[in-house]
């Protein structure tokens, strides 16, 4: 997956992920949708990289999100130091570097 396509991919999820949100503050519950689409996600990527991979991309679509509040905000290394993640080139850069393509190559 070339970084062009990430990115486009990662922009296409948030902006889903917004219009459903509008939908549940408008008072449409699209759980049952929403879940099948995440499901699809989640095979779709799993296709793609690793399981180590896949962790860091849900890391950053639903979890990351939480702390957006947040001044400063990154992950860790085992040596402290900081894994900034504040966009999908950055994440894509992380999985890249870290070989968390499928079955550990490149992407």
């Amino acid at each position: 997956m070339t970084l062009e396509n990430f990115k486009q991919v990662m922009a296409l999820i948030g902006k889903a992920d917004q219009r459903n949100d509008a939908l549940y503050k408008a008072g449409i519950d699209s759980l049952e949708y929403s879940d099948i689409y995440h499901d699809i996600i989640t095979r779709l990527f799993k296709e793609i990289f690793t399981e180590e991979g896949w962790e860091w991309i849900a890391y950053y679509l639903y979890e990351i999100p939480m702390f957006k509040d947040k001044k400063e905000f990154y992950a860790t290394e085992a040596d402290g130091s900081p894994i900034y993640l504040r966009n999908a080139e950055e994440l894509y850069n992380y999985l890249k570097k870290c070989g968390y393509g499928v079955l550990g190559t490149t992407i």
